[in-house]
């Protein structure tokens, strides 16, 4: 769990936007941009 805290703080930092929307919402678009990062 500590990596993905770690993950969605270098995503936050680079999308804030998924700040504003509900992230249960928009998971699988965060699950794509992981993925895409690799």
């Amino acid at each position: 769990v500590g990596i993905e805290d770690k993950e969605m703080g270098k995503l936050l930092v680079k999308y804030p936007w998924i700040l504003s929307n509900c992230i249960q919402k928009n998971y699988g678009e965060i699950v794509f941009l992981l993925s895409a990062e690799k």
